[in-house]
């Protein structure tokens, strides 16, 4: 993350001078590169590099809005989470298919993540849950099905800022 003057070249000249860059004078001039808070990386650009440098500050300290988490999210356990997730795509899911969403996360994701804050679950808590089962006998193709949808719980959180990437 820095300023970066869109106007002229990064490289001087032979004689030491500043290059101009085919957008020279054309629209804004200084861009901020930063991650935002769903682990992307992005581009604004300013007019005035004064904005540019408060705002690459906030992007850094991650004031920003752009790469703020929401702190509403922060202290949700996994359990809660997962509850409103479910709900919120009830209405497009056949009846058979809400059921059986159901009953994994209740069977399968909840007794191992349900108390756990979703910011605190990492990628080797994941792995390692994989190979319990896996260990414990519990079928390839099952063990997928789990994990699928332990992935997309978790793609959402991020997409709702309660995370800033996902674990696996």
């Amino acid at each position: 993350m820095a300023v970066h003057d869109l106007w002229y070249l990064s490289t001087p000249g032979p004689d030491g001078e500043k290059v101009k860059s085919g957008k020279y004078g054309r629209g804004k001039r200084w861009r901020v590169r930063y991650v935002d808070a769903a682990g992307q990386t992005r581009d604004k650009v300013f007019q005035r590099k004064k904005d540019a440098e408060d705002f690459d500050l906030a992007a850094r300290v991650g004031t920003a809005a752009e790469v703020k988490l929401d702190q509403g999210e922060r202290n949700v356990t996994f359990a809660a989470y997962v509850d409103r997730w479910r709900l919120a795509r009830n209405i497009g899911w056949a009846l058979e298919t809400r059921r059986r969403i159901e009953s994994n996360v209740r069977r399968h994701l909840v007794p191992e993540f349900g108390n756990r804050l979703v910011r605190s679950i990492t990628q080797t808590d994941v792995l390692l849950w994989l190979a319990e089962r896996l260990g414990a006998g519990v079928p390839q193709s099952s063990l997928r099905l789990y994990f699928e949808l332990f992935d997309a719980i978790m793609a959402t959180a991020v997409t709702d800022k309660a995370i800033p990437r996902q674990p696996v």
